[in-house]
């Protein structure tokens, strides 16, 4: 049954093309109008009968329905469920590569690091320095996957020397972090154009120390505006264009904090 007998209509059996259909009953005792109404009849018996069949069918159907959307509920459930678990107990899930143990250094961040890996966050270049590293090895906080957590205690991200060497040690480690947590391919690829930016540009390797630390702080502010922008309406820009403005204004920030006897080592 494909259509719905509910909202058939009964022929006109009184039309010239049903007198075959007629004649089947039609006799000297039976007249044409009696034979029209013995075929309507039979035409109502026939659609009451549809319709409690079709009245079955969607009964059925519908208890199908609430099966299927019963059993799909279910299962989304047990797979939030499943995927709440692995965030949670994050390390249980990790799968066990089967290698030789490693003879180069091991780049471990802390877990407040690796939180920010994981969401894509911005992240300060300490964490990949040589100090950011040590300070990692004494950090017993776990990670909680509904929030960054806050450092173990030992150094503050900012303390230590900040330094061109500094950067030359930590960007490539945190080129390849974001690269291992999968970061969106245009987020990777506009670090790697802005670091290469900042590595060829004239201040790096300028004699002016007021330069250099103007370079180290362009780096660090741009970065954090950059991540800030991304969930804003006008969204993000080309982090790989160097904005000679910006840097002129940290120049000048720079020589102006060296000379009022203030720290030319910024956060990086």
């Amino acid at each position: 049954m494909v259509s719905d007998p509910n909202i058939a209509t009964c022929p006109d059996y009184s039309a010239p093309e049903f007198e075959e259909s007629r004649n089947i009953f039609a006799s000297e005792s039976c007249p044409q109008q009696d034979a029209v109404n013995i075929l309507r009849r039979l035409w109502q018996s026939n659609n009451d009968r549809d319709r409690r069949l079709w009245q079955q069918h969607l009964d059925a159907e519908a208890v199908c329905t609430v099966d299927r959307l019963r059993q799909k509920d279910e299962e989304e459930a047990a797979t939030a469920a499943q995927e709440l678990l692995e965030r949670q107990e994050r390390d249980k899930f990790i799968p066990i590569p089967d290698r030789p143990p490693p003879t180069t250094l091991l780049i471990i961040p802390s877990p407040f690091a690796t939180r920010c890996l994981i969401e894509a966050k911005h992240l300060g270049l300490w964490h990949f320095t040589n100090q950011g590293l040590e300070h990692a090895k004494n950090t017993t906080t776990h990670v909680n996957p509904d929030a960054l957590l806050a450092e173990g205690p030992g150094p503050r991200p900012g303390q230590g020397p900040h330094t061109m060497e500094d950067l030359s040690i930590a960007v490539p480690r945190l080129i390849e972090a974001i690269q291992d947590y999968h970061w969106p391919e245009d987020c990777v690829k506009n670090y790697i154009e802005f670091f290469d930016g900042i590595f060829s540009h004239p201040y790096r390797s300028s004699p002016n120390p007021i330069e250099v630390q103007a370079l180290i702080r362009y780096q660090a502010k741009q970065r954090i505006n950059w991540h800030r922008a991304i969930t804003i309406k006008r969204g993000a820009w080309n982090l790989g264009i160097i904005s000679e403005p910006t840097l002129a204004t940290l120049k000048e920030q720079a020589f102006f904090d060296h000379r009022t006897n203030f720290s030319l080592l910024p956060v990086i």
